[in-house]
């Protein structure tokens, strides 16, 4: 027997057979509560409002608003376009200066990678000067200093970024 189904045999055990809800739920093994939100939400919605409900929150206060986050990818075009640091601090920077409520740096990288726009080279070099050779899909990424060649990726428009395999 479906979820529904039951629920449905529950309430109209209270309803049409004039079981009291401690009744149903001792009959149906469910509590007393439960028995007493399935014929409210009977009531309020018929037979279709007993099924299963989704438990996903009806509203998220703590996600970042969509203005925001074309904010941000807008700031990360603009700041790789003038050749500047487009990092999540400096996007964060950014944002204050402009008077909005930045979130943290670790939700802008979410925000970033969620819209492929990271090349990651690891923690390693955090702060090192890099020098980026675009080749069509091929990018190779190189300590501006040393020449040292520190990532190599292919870009595939369909995905994120991948390391190609040696």
């Amino acid at each position: 027997m479906s979820r529904k189904n039951k629920n449905l045999v529950i309430v109209r055990a209270v309803t049409e057979q004039g079981l009291t809800h401690a009744q149903a739920a001792a009959r149906f093994g469910v509590t007393r509560q439960w028995v007493h939100t399935l014929v409210s939400r009977y009531q309020r919605g018929g037979p279709d409002a007993v099924g299963t409900q989704s438990r996903a929150p009806k509203r998220r206060p703590v996600t970042t608003p969509e203005p925001v986050r074309a904010r941000i990818i807008q700031l990360r075009h603009e700041l790789t376009a003038d050749g500047a640091d487009a990092g999540p601090v400096t996007i964060g920077w950014h944002l204050e200066q402009e008077g909005i409520l930045a979130p943290s740096t670790s939700t802008i990288r979410r925000i970033l990678h969620a819209n492929g726009l990271h090349l990651g080279i690891g923690r390693a070099h955090i702060g090192t000067n890099v020098l980026m050779l675009i080749h069509d899909a091929h990018v190779t990424t190189s300590n501006a200093d040393t020449g040292e060649i520190i990532a190599e990726h292919t870009i595939d428009p369909s995905s994120d970024y991948q390391p190609p395999r040696r």
